[in-house]
């Protein structure tokens, strides 16, 4: 088939039948071109036979075309002026694109002909040569370059005649399937991850990484900032601050460190109310401390100031609370838990103003249990912890090398009844081969990193303790960069994944655009 164009009527017909496009829909266009030689400094030029319309107009000097900021255009007065005083000899060149519809409004047909289609497509789609080079289609602008759209997926099946762009959460381990993949198509899915549960499942935790401080000989507290950009590690009188990024221990910066010796030479434990106040307990004189950050923003390393804040454990609580290696709070700061290692105990004391030690009531005599009789087993208990909503205990030590959960029924949370805890000890515990003696115990983000300390030795060693997420298995058609699938996102963060096929979904071609978008 051969196209002739008619420039008296804009038509445009082909030879073996016809098609025709009507002449009278194409607007009729004109372009208007002046060249000026400018003198030294010269900004204004006027446009002989005037300037119709200051939009169409583009300006270009000495062949590059001239930005807004640097060009005034005025229909009324006819001109162009310059931001900057040209130099001599400098050629300005000024065009106008001049436009108007002639009417029209006239139907685009095709006839007789045997290689194009019968009808016209849908809307939105694209007219292309097939596959074959014999003969002209219609096809969805998505399948070749005419941009984005939003496609259909229906349980975990993925439409691509639909879009080119797909979103999908699995709601359990699932089976992805690919259908109606036109010959060539390219397309992008997102994954936000999914699992069965949050974060704080020792079930399995799997080791990320660890780290050597080699400021400290022998850790024995250890604290993150609120967004895991920070974290901060205690030993004898002093806490030492490292930069890092997403809760990483390896590849930390050292930044600085503080000294509380004044008050305290063996700290156990570190607490932040906030940016701008820390605790510390320790055992030289079994009293937990408050201090302020002198520049807020957890900048210890920047000066802290002892804020006259303090509980004294053996008087204030209780006189068995000797040696006390562990403290946490409720949700709301209205209960401290502290363990002691002398005791074996777990004390709870209530206060009257949120996370102020200072303020704790009288101790009450039944707000206490024994760790080592009561579910745990352990007899020198080091750490005490809670997951978000108290629902659940966790209890590390000397005696166990083990992290132990307990669990609450509902409505019994943050309970110092040990017969409100459900404790199991062949499941509800981790038992860290890389730890003998855990001193340091600490759960940051949601419960889905946990940090523990060797006893007897320098390492910090970071573990994943979320639910694992639900799998994805794709059609065996798709062929990966680099041979595998990436793993499945974690809960509610997201991957972009890029696809294409050239050959209707026989094989994809696939490779990973985006890791952890959230």
């Amino acid at each position: 088939m051969a196209l002739t164009i008619n420039h008296q009527t804009n038509d445009i017909s082909a030879t073996s039948g016809s098609v025709t496009i009507d002449g009278s829909a194409i607007a009729s266009v004109s372009l208007a071109e002046q060249e000026f030689t400018a003198t030294s400094g010269q900004t204004v030029f006027t446009v002989t036979g005037g300037i119709t319309d200051a939009n169409n107009v583009s300006v270009y000097l000495n062949g590059a075309k001239l930005f807004s900021t640097d060009v005034t255009i005025s229909a009324a007065a006819n001109t162009v002026t310059l931001a900057t005083g040209a130099t001599t000899g400098d050629l300005i060149t000024v065009t106008e694109v001049a436009g108007a519809a002639s009417g029209g409004g006239g139907a685009s047909s095709f006839t007789g002909l045997s290689d194009t289609p019968a009808s016209l497509g849908t809307a939105g789609q694209i007219l292309q040569v097939n596959s074959g080079a014999t003969a002209l289609e219609f096809a969805d602008a998505s399948g070749g370059g005419g941009g984005f759209s939003k496609g259909t997926v229906t349980g975990n099946t993925i439409d691509l005649s639909t879009g080119n762009v797909f979103e999908y959460q699995p709601s359990a381990n699932s089976t992805l399937t690919f259908s109606n993949a036109p010959t060539v198509h390219e397309f992008i899915l997102k994954i936000t991850g999914n699992s069965s549960g949050g974060g704080y499942d020792i079930s399995s935790p799997t080791l990320i990484d660890q780290l050597d401080p080699s400021q400290v000989s022998n850790p024995t507290a250890f604290a993150f900032n609120n967004d895991g950009s920070k974290f901060f590690v205690g030993a004898s009188g002093n806490i030492y601050e490292y930069s890092t990024s997403n809760y990483a221990l390896a590849g930390a910066t050292y930044v600085g460190s503080a000294s509380v010796g004044q008050s305290e030479t063996s700290i156990e434990d570190i607490f932040f109310v906030d940016g701008s106040n820390l605790q510390v307990v320790g055992t030289t004189t079994d009293t937990i401390h408050q201090y302020t950050i002198d520049n807020g923003n957890y900048d210890v390393s920047g000066g802290i100031t002892y804020a006259n804040k303090e509980l004294v454990l053996t008087t204030s609580v209780h006189a068995d609370l000797i040696a006390p290696r562990g403290f946490a709070y409720n949700s709301d700061g209205s209960k401290l838990f502290i363990v002691g290692s002398s005791s074996r105990d777990i004390f709870m004391v209530t206060l009257s103003t949120s996370y102020d030690p200072s303020s704790a009531n009288s101790f009450v005599s039944t707000n206490r249990f024994d760790l080592n009789v009561n579910h745990f087993g352990e007899t020198d208990p080091m750490a005490v912890r809670f997951n978000d909503d108290g629902s659940s205990i966790f209890i590390g030590g000397f005696t166990q090398d083990k992290v132990m959960e307990g669990s609450y029924s509902s409505g019994n949370e943050y309970s110092i009844d040990p017969n409100d805890i459900t404790y199991n000890s062949a499941t509800d515990i981790f038992n860290p081969s890389e730890i003998t003696d855990i001193r340091a115990m600490v759960f940051v983000d949601g419960g889905v990193n946990m940090v523990l300390s060797q006893g007897n030795g320098s390492n910090l060693y970071r573990y994943r303790t979320a639910a694992p997420a639900y799998t994805i298995t794709y059609p065996a058609a798709v062929k990966w960069d680099g041979g595998s699938a990436p793993p499945v996102p974690e809960k509610d963060k997201i991957d972009t994944y890029y696809f294409y096929t050239v050959d209707g979904g026989t094989t994809y071609y696939a490779t990973q655009l985006g890791d952890n978008h959230a």
